[in-house]
């Protein structure tokens, strides 16, 4: 939850840490941990923290990580 700037919209968020993907992909991607229409454009510093939380397991799923 530290690495997330409040200032930040998902969108952006995930623009940043993953440059390479398109803002469709992201969008749709991001649409499946229910950051849908204007959500994924509002400064995350007005979500909950379960919403905040969903953000950076998103981040971290996204990419890809070794899992056992």
């Amino acid at each position: 939850m530290e690495q997330l700037d409040e200032q930040l919209s998902p969108m952006q968020f995930m623009q940043i840490s993953y440059p390479s993907a398109t803002t469709q992909e992201l969008r749709n991607y991001l649409g499946g941990f229910n950051f849908k229409g204007e959500k994924v454009d509002e400064a995350t510093e007005v979500f909950s923290g379960g919403e905040k939380a969903r953000l950076v397991l998103a981040k971290l799923i996204y990419g890809g990580p070794n899992l056992l």
